[in-house]
């Protein structure tokens, strides 16, 4: 409502948030490959007791670990 006036508040409370200390660690190594990583996510997020691969995936795995992207961490979002 107020434009960039609006958003002050919520900027210096992230600001403030952000230089609190921080305990953060991430839910799996990173030397985890792909699979293992999404595997963890869907175990201990999602209660799920397993994860199928549609063919494209597999793809997609196998290309996103030649490009060396598998020592990254994931970004997973559950959709119904």
């Amino acid at each position: 409502m107020d434009g960039g006036q609006g958003a002050l508040a919520l900027g210096e409370a992230v600001a403030r948030a952000a230089n609190e200390p921080s305990h953060f660690k991430f839910l799996y190594p990173l030397e985890m490959s792909i699979k293992e990583k999404i595997e963890t996510v869907c175990r201990e997020i999602y209660g799920a007791d397993g994860v199928d691969y549609s063919e494209l995936a597999e793809e997609k795995v196998k290309l996103y670990t030649k490009l060396g992207f598998d020592k990254l961490p994931l970004c997973m979002a559950k959709t119904i």
